[in-house]
């Protein structure tokens, strides 16, 4: 995408006022749902208008405005709804109107195959096409069926006919493939028939459109082509495929002041819904910000498990934007923490499997810093049923840990992946099979290590509910009075997602979902 020079900001914005900015990044969408994407807006003077300057066309009945209530510019489109993808003048009764005709092909009204006119190809050699210019987006990976009809006329058999062609085009406008259906090369006593076709849209077709094919070995006698027809469909609103759609937008303020802002939205079919989380708090989560004892960093799914503050210490949770390839991430500077409701507590108890993602940092070299800690149900063995730990116990290397129990009087099972360095971002993934006793811990995409057979034996985990719930920090024998707040993250967090149930999510499900954040955060794969 380029920015043209007409397009840059303001350079006359009023001195000593902060530049205005915009950051973040769109969450993708999913073929078929209704879309909503929001980017912040900084240091606004009054009401912000924002639009589309360059890029790619939004889907049909997308808007684009400004929630100055939040100063956020707002992207959306309705769900999908199809409508047919009309051909104009399909029989040819206007004529040659939407139609690009090729040597020997005109209309005419003698001896029409359906209504008063036909195309016919005439006192033409070889082969010529007639196309239509009802040309219309590919849906990729859906196959187009298309008809017409042909009479073949007087020609003797195998010396001239026709047949229904699909053309497919480059973004250009250029035919860059086409499949062709029967060829009506043999008739008698003037008959009709059909010419047929059905294909699927090659890899770098943009568009698509129907023609006809008229075929001339020897003979000059008229061959007809008629009422073309077929299922394509298109969008009335909303898409309903894959899309990577380029956006440029450009914000202005009652100042004057303008920015831009350039980047993506994925319409992809697969996103981290697909797992059925029970939890899912990432830089498109909404958020409250002050006070910072009212701070909150919202649960995207239904269950509504929002983060809140813990509300001890001296030190800070915050909110820092465009941190990680243009994102949000929150900040945790010790002593400080998060904590899950109380609904949250329940997540690991009497499950047959579990499984965290986080993507997460520390910014110091310290001892065993905690990003999520589900409780034991008791007061007893560390506290620990369920964790993602950076850093190991001693702080002589910045490891990531997984720290799991099956039952509340197990001994605790951990996992240790090789060296992080540190203030590097980690995605992280701890999986545990309990009726398989199959602990596994995932660094970057990658295996890091596993344990099997783990835990004292096969089944649920106790039906206990977690004691608590914390982010960023651990509590130790929680609710007694040796009990505290303890190995504080000094670090960043991105994103938490985690489930729970009968079974682990497939692992192809999984492999998605690090290429999901791999591709959000700009982070590599193992």
């Amino acid at each position: 995408m380029v920015t043209r020079i007409y397009d840059r900001p303001d350079l006359d914005q009023r001195r000593g006022l902060p530049a205005l900015y915009v950051s973040g990044t769109l969450p993708s969408g999913k073929p078929g749902a209704a879309y909503e994407g929001r980017l912040q807006i900084h240091n606004a003077v009054g009401a912000c208008a924002a639009e589309q300057i360059d890029g790619d066309t939004l889907p049909p009945g997308h808007s684009i405005y400004v929630d100055n209530s939040t100063a956020e510019v707002v992207i959306t489109w309705p769900a999908y709804v199809e409508q047919a993808a009309p051909i104009q003048n399909p029989g040819f009764e206007n004529g040659i109107a939407g139609w690009s005709a090729g040597a020997g092909w005109s209309v005419t009204t003698n001896n029409a195959i359906t209504g008063s006119q036909s195309a016919v190809y005439q006192r033409n050699g070889g082969s010529s096409v007639i196309s239509s210019q009802s040309r219309y987006p590919v849906n990729p990976g859906v196959p187009i069926s298309a008809e017409c009809w042909v009479r073949q006329g007087a020609s003797s058999a195998g010396n001239a006919g026709a047949g229904l062609r699909l053309e497919f085009r480059d973004g250009a406008g250029d035919v860059i493939g086409w499949a062709d259906g029967n060829y009506v090369m043999s008739a008698s006593k003037n008959a009709v028939y059909p010419s047929n076709v059905n294909a699927v849209p090659p890899v770098a077709a943009a568009t698509v459109n129907v023609a006809g094919v008229g075929v001339r070995h020897r003979e000059n006698k008229d061959v007809w082509i008629d009422s073309f027809s077929w299922n394509h469909k298109i969008a009335a609103v909303g898409i309903g495929v894959e899309a990577t759609l380029q956006i440029t937008l450009r914000v202005r303020d009652s100042a004057g002041q303008s920015a831009l802002w350039s980047g993506i939205v994925s319409v992809v079919d697969w996103t981290p819904e697909n797992l059925g989380a029970k939890f899912w708090l990432d830089d498109t989560s909404g958020v409250v910000e002050s006070p910072s004892a009212s701070l909150k960093w919202a649960d995207k799914t239904a269950n509504a498990w929002d983060a809140t503050q813990l509300g001890i210490g001296a030190g800070t949770v915050s909110f820092v934007h465009g941190e990680l390839n243009g994102n949000r991430v929150v900040r945790f500077i010790p002593p400080s923490s998060l904590s899950l409701p109380v609904g949250a507590q329940s997540f690991a108890s009497g499950v047959r499997a579990a499984w965290i993602f986080a993507v997460a940092r520390t910014r110091v070299l310290n001892d065993g810093r905690f990003v999520i800690n589900f409780e034991n149900g008791i007061l007893a063995n560390s506290n620990n049923r369920l964790a993602i730990v950076l850093g190991d116990w001693t702080g002589a290397s910045n490891v990531v840990q997984a720290l799991t129990r099956r039952l509340d009087a197990d001994v605790r099972e951990d996992l240790i992946s090789p060296q992080v360095p540190v203030g590097q971002w980690v995605m992280c993934l701890v999986t545990a099979d309990y009726v398989e006793r199959k602990l596994s811990l995932y660094i970057n995409g990658a295996l890091s290590a596993s344990k099997s057979p783990a835990w004292s034996g096969s089944g649920p985990t106790s039906a206990t509910d977690s004691i608590r719930v914390t982010v960023g920090a651990a509590v130790i024998n929680s609710g007694s009075s040796a009990g505290g707040i303890a190995n504080f993250l000094d670090g960043d967090i991105a994103c938490l997602i985690g489930g729970s149930g009968d079974s682990l999510p497939p692992a192809e499900d999984f492999n998605n979902l690090f290429k999901w954040y791999s591709e959000r955060y700009g982070l590599p794969l193992a």
